[in-house]
């Protein structure tokens, strides 16, 4: 996704990571590609790629 985006404005990542705990197994059924998402975005790898691409990660604080 991100090798084929030509940087005309922000792009918008959606993802739900997390901790598999029983709460979690109760509740949804997005179980497992949560933990999965945990650790694809905290890899040593992803980090490098954004620092590689010098890519500008942003939230969705407003300023008021």
């Amino acid at each position: 996704m991100l090798e084929a985006y030509r940087g005309e404005g922000p792009l918008e990542v959606m993802c739900h990571p997390g901790y598999l705990d029983p709460g979690l197994q109760k509740e949804s059924s997005y179980n497992l590609p949560r933990v999965q998402e945990y650790a694809i975005l905290t890899a040593p790898e992803t980090l490098a790629y954004i620092k590689e691409k010098k890519i500008e990660l942003i939230n969705y604080t407003v300023n008021t």
